[in-house]
Formats: C-alpha cells, sequence, structure tokens
C-alpha cells in the first residue's frame, strides 16, 4: 500500500469515527482529518472514489475542493448522500480519476 493510500486510509478512518454522532454538516465536513485528507489533493480521489463505491459518505464537498468540479443531480435527490455519491464515482470513471490510483 503506497503512503498516500495509508494515510488517507487512516485519516478517513478517524474522520469516520469522530463525526459518526454528528448531525451538523458544518462540523463533519470541518472535521481535522477531512481537512487534511483535501490538503492532500488529487492524490486522493481515487481513493475518495473507492469509499463511495462501498458505500454513501459526505465526500461530495471534499471531490469539489479538491478537483473544482460539481456533480448534477435532479432536484429531487439533492441532499441524498448515495445518490449523490454515484454521480461523483460516475463523473469520476467518466473523466478518468482514478487512472493515478497508487
Amino acid at each position: 500500500m503506497s503512503d498516500v493510500k495509508a494515510r488517507f486510509k487512516e485519516l478517513a478512518e478517524l474522520w469516520y469515527e469522530e463525526t459518526a454522532v454528528l448531525s451538523n454538516l458544518n462540523k463533519i465536513i470541518q472535521h481535522k482529518a477531512y481537512k487534511e485528507i483535501i490538503e492532500m489533493g488529487w492524490d486522493v480521489v481515487p481513493f475518495i472514489l473507492d469509499e463511495l463505491e462501498e458505500g454513501p459518505a459526505l465526500w461530495g464537498p471534499a471531490l469539489r475542493a479538491i478537483t473544482g468540479e460539481c456533480v448534477t443531480v435532479a432536484a429531487k435527490d439533492q441532499g441524498r448522500i448515495g445518490v449523490v455519491g454515484a454521480a461523483w464515482v460516475k463523473m469520476g470513471e467518466e473523466k478518468g480519476w482514478r487512472k493515478a490510483r497508487a
């Protein structure tokens, strides 16, 4: 496992663990581990997409911060983390964001 992947996994675990009981979106995405993941930049995008394939999680803001992109979902699906996550995975596949996988 690459150093980047190992660090991402470590930070993601910490983030999941420490935000599991939170309902405030701002507190969840302002967590120190989440911010550090964003600071890792493009190298972690493939790993975030992997996480989204495993199940819904609030990775959209991180992907938006890293890639500068936004996904579009139907109005009825806005706020549905699983649907938004699937849209990110699809965009990532279409744009080749996984080719740099470590």
